[in-house]
């Protein structure tokens, strides 16, 4: 008989229950949750407070760096590594890996903003399900953005069909968005959420009903790939997709999936990209106390002075809401509007909400 992955302690938990007496039990489960939460810290302190700590000692310097590529992502997107040392050595880690805030420790707290500075981190909300929305062009989700609506709130009221919903139901809906976006199915659905296959079936059904534009772009964009063997985003990059022509069922719906993935994807990083583009010519112009550090995903970092960092607030906000370097540029306008999450601290994870007025001004 081939043996089953067990894949954590509930597994275990659920192999023995009946065998083992309740006391024991909790004893045992006990255990495995020291160690599963062992496991967790001991992966942060390897990974970073060790590799931070190597780098820093190598660089001779308080400082650990790190390597951006703009052609190691298929979709277009950053991709962030340890930096080379030569004769095969790397350093450091990847800034886009840095684990947030748990419960175990903060490890974003190990990079700091310079004396006098402070990190700022402005978060794209919900990007890549508004390029859906936008390239879909599905009037309820364009809509629900524009009227700054809750997307998970709706998505779950879309798939449960009712009006109030409570957390967890909000929460499948967040799994159900962002399943359906990238063509996943009623098996996704149901092993995300763990439920039956025909109740995942049930909430696919009623979320297609509310939004079908969406598997009908799904649609166009297979029948595109399977007559071309490739798909373009709205900014031109093409990718290639020949295992369309492979003989095997599963790897032509991995073709397609990917091809799709890479429409929403690529345009979100693009959107990132030409924004950080701005900001820093930005700041170069206006000679401020200011420099763009990182990326990671749909974020931009940056560090301030205390006195530029008001007015650096605003530009970054500008530039990622409203993408002037974007419309100049390329000429594209979105038909939803772009909203970010901004937070400023002394460390790259102890950041304060910052809010804006609606002149974009700092409160």
């Amino acid at each position: 008989m081939k043996a089953r992955k067990i894949k954590n302690h509930e597994d275990i938990l659920k192999e023995v229950r009946k065998e083992i007496p309740t006391e024991k039990l909790e004893k045992i489960e006990k255990f495995l949750s020291l160690v599963q939460t062992f496991n967790k810290v001991d992966k942060l302190y390897k990974t970073y407070v060790v590799g931070v700590g190597k780098a820093i000692k190598y660089n001779e310097e308080n400082k650990c760096y790190f390597e951006f590529k703009l052609d190691s992502t298929i979709t277009g997107r950053l991709s962030c590594s340890q930096y080379s040392a030569g004769k095969g050595k790397s350093k450091g880690v990847s800034f886009h890996t840095l684990p947030r805030e748990n419960k175990h420790a903060d490890i974003r707290n190990l990079f700091i903003a310079p004396p006098g500075w402070n990190f700022i981190c402005a978060d794209y909300k919900t990007m890549e399900l508004r390029i859906l929305a936008h390239v879909a062009d599905e009037p309820g989700l364009k809509e629900a953005f524009r009227n700054g609506q809750d997307i998970h709130t709706l998505s779950a009221q879309s798939a449960f069909n009712k009006e109030v919903v409570t957390k967890e139901e909000r929460q499948q809906g967040k799994t159900i968005s962002f399943t359906v976006a990238y063509v996943g199915g009623e098996f996704n659905i149901a092993e995300t959420n763990n439920i039956p296959i025909e109740r995942a079936a049930q909430l696919l059904a009623n979320y297609k009903k509310r939004f079908p534009k969406i598997f009908e772009y799904h649609d166009k964009c297979r029948k595109i790939i399977v007559e071309t063997k490739e798909i373009p985003n709205i900014f031109g990059r093409t990718r290639h997709l020949l295992n369309i022509s492979s003989p095997i069922p599963n790897i032509r719906e991995k073709a397609v999936r990917q091809g799709i993935n890479s429409t929403i994807q690529g345009p979100a990083s693009d959107v990132m990209l030409c924004a950080a583009i701005g900001i820093v010519n930005e700041i170069k112009e206006r000679g401020l106390e200011a420099r763009l550090v990182a990326t990671v995903h749909d974020s931009i970092e940056v560090i301030a002075s205390a006195n530029a960092t008001k007015e650096v607030c605003e530009l970054v906000r500008r530039h990622m809401t409203t993408y002037p370097y974007l419309r100049e540029k390329l000429g594209i306008e979105f038909s939803v509007p772009l909203e970010i999450d901004m937070e400023v601290g002394t460390s790259f994870g102890n950041g304060k909400e910052v809010h804006f007025d609606e002149n974009g001004k700092v409160k």
